[in-house]
């Protein structure tokens, strides 16, 4: 199973811009702002925003859109692997309920021979590392009650966010390029997370 969609994603690239408006998406100036500019916890929003879409408004709506979504975006094949890097988060990803179990390779995926198998396999492994990330901010912040920590917290959902995008920052750009190409990008109404920004109302 790989993890390639049909076309690089549009990250490489990085120019300072005017600010977004009106949800522009398909040029440096949105990858650019996910990467540098959105603060961590507005990321964390933002990815919620984002998977409830997909999850409750793309999926029984839209089945065709949904299912590009899934089957394009980017991450480590061996994402759970990289979570290893950070005590954290791998304490997290290993300590999920047993009905709730994450499967990197996809839950109930034959293994991958003709190429629908390996479609279907790449889009249940997405289904997996897209919960993740929308299960760490809804759930992270317990095990980090210290009663001898600034504010009785080991850390705060800010330092949870720059752990979480520091090791599997490209999910969620990979994500806003997919929707983008569907045509559900703009209804998302995200420009609210975009500090210091530009209204864009009309005369």
């Amino acid at each position: 199973m790989t993890n390639n969609a049909a076309e690089p994603p549009l990250v490489g690239v990085y120019h300072p811009p005017p600010h977004p408006t009106e949800n522009r998406c398909g040029t440096s100036t949105m990858y650019g702002y996910l990467r540098y500019v959105l603060h961590p916890n507005h990321k964390v929003a933002y990815f919620g925003r984002m998977y409830g879409y997909l999850r409750y408004v793309l999926h029984p709506n839209h089945k065709v859109a949904y299912e590009f979504v899934l089957g394009n975006v980017i991450f480590p094949e061996d994402w759970d692997a990289h979570l290893k890097s950070n005590m954290y988060l791998h304490r997290f990803y290993s300590s999920a309920p047993a009905s709730a179990k994450y499967s990197p390779q996809g839950k109930g995926t034959p293994a991958a021979g003709s190429q629908a198998q390996k479609s279907a396999a790449k889009k249940e492994a997405t289904k997996e590392v897209l919960q993740y990330h929308r299960n760490l901010p809804a759930h992270g912040l317990r095990e980090t009650a210290h009663a001898h920590r600034p504010d009785d917290m080991i850390f705060n959902r800010t330092g949870m966010a720059r752990m979480l995008y520091s090791v599997l920052d490209g999910v969620m750009v990979s994500l806003v390029e997919c929707l983008a190409r569907v045509g559900h990008f703009g209804c998302l109404d995200l420009e609210s997370l975009f500090p210091g920004r530009v209204g864009s109302k009309k005369p």
